[in-house]
């Protein structure tokens, strides 16, 4: 069995817009995911300890 992070059904808002949806995000240990648009830059390092 491998471990992983999972997150199921984010939902976030900001002064009443919702800005995610329902987001789902799995990623297994040691993996690396980047997202960005032309202001942010988000990267995110997950390790099995």
């Amino acid at each position: 069995m491998s471990t992983k992070f999972v997150i199921e059904g984010l939902k976030a808002t900001i002064e009443g817009k919702e800005i995610l949806k329902g987001i789902n995000l799995e990623m297994n240990g040691g993996e690396i995911h980047a997202s960005w648009d032309r202001t942010v830059l988000v990267r995110v390092r997950w390790r099995l300890l």
